[in-house]
């Protein structure tokens, strides 16, 4: 079992704030550690946190771009964020369907 929460994970809370990375990352780490070490719980955590972490950076005005460099990087934010949850759904294996449940 891994003591440590997954990397990548843990690397994509750098999309908040500065000023709340290290409480973030602590509270998360902590909830890891009482959850017995649960990968699966801390990646649905930060998958979930991501839209809410990077509408409060923008709010923060963090990021001080033009407004059409701001809609690019948010876009991308978006489809990198689509993209590793649905990495993340297609790890879950599914049931094999019962037999005649469709015909």
């Amino acid at each position: 079992m891994n003591k440590r929460p997954p990397i990548l994970a843990t690397l994509l809370l750098r999309i908040a704030p500065r000023e709340y990375r290290v409480y973030l990352a602590g509270d998360l780490q902590e909830e890891f550690v009482r959850r017995g070490h649960s990968a699966r719980w801390y990646w649905q955590e930060v998958a979930r946190s991501l839209p809410g972490l990077a509408a409060l950076r923008a709010r923060h005005s963090q990021w001080t771009e033009p407004l059409a460099v701001s809609l690019v990087t948010s876009a991308w934010l978006l489809v990198a964020w689509h993209l590793l949850w649905s990495f993340v759904l297609s790890q879950i294996p599914l049931k094999a369907d019962p037999p005649g449940w469709f015909w």
